[in-house]
């Protein structure tokens, strides 16, 4: 039967790195609370090829959001001592004796950090400073590490809670325009009293829609710019390509599957059940079923387009360009105008036109986003939608006098 782990040996295995098996050298915190030493970290994301992750729970790991672990360092700082004491004593075969008194060292002093015997503790040097047993001191200190790490992992939630209560407010926000605008149409309808009653009740919610729509505000700032930073500017872009299998009649794909326009004539291809076979779509060949993806896509010619992403599942013939129908897409309509393809479509009043758009699948969190690519602008994200672990691909749709291309 394997012996139980003692507090100091605890203490030991966590200041250690599990990369270079060696104590923590400029220790830094990921998002999900792992520590590693940051050369050793970097050395990995350097090495990875498409996205980096971490080496524990292999959850996305960026490089821009590493933390200084200061109080890991004091700790280890702290285990080196313990180690260096224990092997001072086993070197002059006192088996954990003080070199001064030559009675066991059992206790640790946390104001100068050094182990003592019982002889130390009652000294001048030492009668005022916090004294508590090795084990204890040992137990407390891995106590903290662990401590840190779920309280970084807390700060996470608490980001997604603040997410949460961005789309709660839009709701809220929504709902009470939807009543006040009804409200305001069916006055006229009303007896005098119950008409002053429903105007005070109108001005109650025109001011609380004020109060929402200024928190609602708070609320985007802080995520856009969380979300900004860590889908955008950190993120790989993925080298996606058409499946020509799935193009319709009408579409002209490129001889490397990266640029499509509509022709004025049905092209001659090979029959395929998963061809689009009425709207001009096409699928992209690489379907994703975790993790986070960014592609971005070049409007080479204007005209009417719309890009996104669809389930593997989305119909063939006929059917509504919305969630609910497997299509989280960005559309232009034409002339400038831009919507998001939501049921009914969102337009969205963009202060420039996209030339490049990057598209960003979050499979996990069940999101999807676009960005101007040129300026690293958001455009819009889609309420969140669970994909229930079907394969999601790369979506386009091509209208006359339109040209899209895939990047790179």
């Amino acid at each position: 039967m394997e012996e139980a782990e003692s507090p100091v040996q605890g203490l030991q295995r966590a200041a250690v790195c599990s990369i270079c098996l060696e104590y923590f050298k400029d220790p830094v915190s990921l998002e999900c609370g792992h520590n590693f030493c940051l050369g050793c970290i970097t050395q990995c994301c350097e090495r990875a090829r498409r996205r980096s992750s971490c080496p524990h729970c292999r959850r996305r790991a960026c490089k821009r959001d590493f933390r200084p672990n200061r109080a890991l360092a004091n700790l280890v700082e702290i285990a080196k001592r313990f180690k260096a004491e224990a092997e001072a004593a086993e070197a002059g075969g006192r088996g954990g004796l003080c070199q001064r008194h030559q009675e066991p060292l059992k206790l640790f002093c946390e104001n100068d950090r050094v182990l003592l015997c019982v002889v130390c503790d009652r000294s001048k040097d030492h009668r005022a400073h916090a004294v508590l047993p090795v084990e204890e001191a040992a137990r407390d200190y891995k106590d903290q590490i662990q401590n840190q790490s779920l309280s970084l992992k807390q700060e996470r939630e608490k980001l997604q809670e603040l997410k949460w209560a961005a789309e709660r407010t839009t709701k809220e926000e929504l709902n009470i325009k939807e009543v006040s605008s009804r409200s305001t149409k069916g006055q006229h309808h009303l007896p005098l009293e119950t008409s002053r009653d429903l105007k005070e009740k109108i001005n109650t919610f025109a001011k609380n829609t004020i109060c929402l729509s200024e928190t609602l505000k708070k609320l985007k700032d802080s995520f856009l710019a969380e979300l900004q930073e860590e889908e955008v500017v950190s993120s790989v872009i993925e080298n996606v390509t058409l499946d020509l299998d799935t193009a319709g009649p009408y579409l002209i794909i490129s001889d490397n599957g990266k640029s499509v326009c509509l022709g004025d004539r049905r092209q001659t291809r090979a029959k395929s059940r998963d061809r689009f076979n009425v709207y001009p779509c096409v699928l992209g060949c690489e379907g994703f079923t975790s993790g986070r993806h960014c592609w971005e896509v070049q409007v080479v010619e204007g005209g009417c387009w719309a890009l996104g992403v669809a389930r593997e599942s989305v119909k063939r013939k006929k059917f509504r360009f919305h969630p609910g129908e497997g299509v989280w897409a960005l559309e232009h309509a034409g002339a400038g105008h831009y919507r998001a393809l939501t049921a009914p479509p969102t337009p969205l009043p963009l202060s420039k036109a996209c030339q490049r758009v990057r598209v960003c699948l979050d499979y996990e969190e069940g999101q999807v986003a676009f960005f101007n690519a040129e300026n690293n602008e958001w455009i819009f994200t889609f309420p969140t939608s669970p994909f229930s672990g079907e394969k999601i691909h790369p979506w386009l749709w091509v209208g006359l006098r339109s040209k899209l291309r895939l990047c790179p």
